[in-house]
């Protein structure tokens, strides 16, 4: 379940996220609100866009939209 935080802003039929993203991590993990904006744990690499691909489909995952929506 994704609980929302003081770092995010809703727009029109979305939500605009303010995120500190930790590449290389053992698995993906949403770790929480760190001042004011979510930190998340990406398993891939930050090399050639690995950790932004995993990224897109982790967040698509969770808010259960397609990757296109992300």
């Amino acid at each position: 379940m994704i609980y929302l935080y003081p770092g995010y802003k809703q727009k029109d039929n979305g939500l605009i996220l303010s995120l500190l993203i930790q590449p290389g991590a053992k698995c993906n993990q949403v770790v929480g609100a760190v001042g004011g904006e979510l930190k998340i744990k990406i398993a891939a690499p930050s090399i050639e866009d690995k950790a932004n691909m995993e990224l897109v489909r982790y967040l698509s995952v969770l808010f259960k939209v397609p990757k296109s929506q992300i």
